[in-house]
């Protein structure tokens, strides 16, 4: 939580230089005709906090043993992606943001108790002395997303124009085509395609060369990317003598998503 709030207070100060709007009227403006254009090209890179949301569902296997997984940390990752952007009005605008992001999450697996029979999809947390045996593993990311987002501008103010954007966006993700191997604590498959919401707000910079913007965004998935399907002995994807021991790890959970945090820098 700590992250996002150092995320949300260093891109909250790009905005204080609109406090500065009335003394911007007599200064030049920079770089006028880039918002002439009706096509518009440029490059993103950034950095991003990855992480995931998880249900769960009540579930013992029959030696009634299970492990409960739950996200204990959200690590840094870094993007890089290309920007297409085709003008609609003054105001209004689409854009496309294909960019390759890179990151992990770290998951912990703990032998449930006996004791702890309430866990339900309402009830996430599982009280530490029920816990025993923790085991973390770390849930690379890989992947190619593209966004397809409505841009909408505010007036400009100097050199200076804020905006906000949303919109959906497609994402395939290599790094789940791993080979589950209990043994190599590999637990958990993710499915490759993933689809999910983009919400994001921002300041551009209008410097002599080139427009520079800022950029926070939000990606919240909405679709399941558990791969559930893993007691196939005669998948390639799965390690034979696996399959038992990967079903206590992730036949407890009814459901994963995708959530991601990104602060971005534009250049166009």
């Amino acid at each position: 939580m700590k992250k996002y709030l150092l995320i949300i207070v260093l891109f909250a100060f790009s905005f204080s230089s609109f406090g500065q709007k009335r003394m911007l009227g007599d200064l030049v403006k920079n770089y006028q005709y880039v918002d002439l254009k009706t096509v518009n090209f440029g490059f993103t890179v950034g950095l991003n906090v990855l992480d995931n949301e998880m249900w769960h569902k009540q579930y013992r296997s029959k030696t009634n043993e299970l492990y409960f997984g739950e996200v204990v940390k959200a690590n840094y990752g870094f993007s890089i992606g290309g920007i297409a952007q085709f003008k609609i009005n003054k105001y209004w605008s689409l854009r496309f943001n294909p960019t390759l992001l890179m990151g992990k999450t770290t998951v912990s697996f703990n032998n449930i108790l006996p004791g702890a029979k309430y866990i339900t999809s309402a009830d996430q947390k599982v009280p530490d002395e029920y816990k025993m045996n923790p085991r973390d593993v770390d849930i690379s990311s890989i992947s190619f997303n593209c966004p397809i987002l409505f841009k909408l501008t505010s007036e400009r103010f100097g050199n200076y124009r804020p905006f906000m954007l949303g919109g959906l966006s497609f994402n395939y993700d290599i790094a789940s085509e791993k080979v589950i191997n209990v043994d190599q604590d590999i637990f958990l498959r993710k499915k490759p395609m993933d689809l999910c919401l983009e919400l994001g707000l921002g300041v551009a910079f209008y410097l002599p060369f080139c427009k520079l913007s800022t950029e926070l965004r939000l990606s919240l998935g909405l679709i399941d990317i558990l791969d559930h399907n893993i007691t196939d002995k005669n998948r390639k994807d799965i390690k034979a003598s696996s399959v038992p021991k990967a079903a206590m790890y992730t036949d407890n959970i009814d459901r994963m998503t995708s959530k991601v945090f990104s602060i971005l820098i534009h250049f166009e």
